[in-house]
């Protein structure tokens, strides 16, 4: 019999917790989960995170970017968890954009990505473009 994936059993499981918004093990699941080795898991956390409102994880949103982005090439191939991660914390309303200054040094080589950021007028720094 064929072992069960690990990724997809988490993606099916982070599938489950978007509808269960508001439960007391909503947060502890979600930590396990962005700080999971697949950044496909990562991202799909990132995402939940951010669909349930869950601001009390923005420290571990920032830790799992940082982790990330010690390798990106190797950790987030795709830049899938990270974008995901920029996404939640700017829809968690995360009021430092150092985060997103640092997505912009890992994206500036790739064109495309480029033109999703802008300068904030007030205060010159990088963010993205809505």
């Amino acid at each position: 019999m064929k072992k069960p994936d690990a990724v997809e059993q988490a993606l099916d499981r982070l599938a489950a917790l978007k509808n269960e918004a508001g439960t007391p093990q909503l947060a502890r699941e979600l930590t396990v989960f962005l700080k999971n080795r697949s950044n496909l898991v990562v991202a799909k956390a990132a995402k939940v995170a951010a669909h349930v409102r869950e601001t009390e994880l923005v420290p571990m949103l920032v830790e799992a970017f940082h982790r990330l982005m010690k390798n990106p090439s190797k950790l987030d191939k795709a830049c899938a968890a990270t974008s995901e991660i920029i996404g939640a914390l700017d829809e968690l309303d995360y009021p430092s954009p150092r985060s997103t200054c640092l997505a912009f040094t890992m994206y500036r080589w790739k064109a495309p990505l480029v033109r999703q950021w802008t300068r904030r007028p007030s205060c010159g720094e990088l963010v993205p473009r809505h």
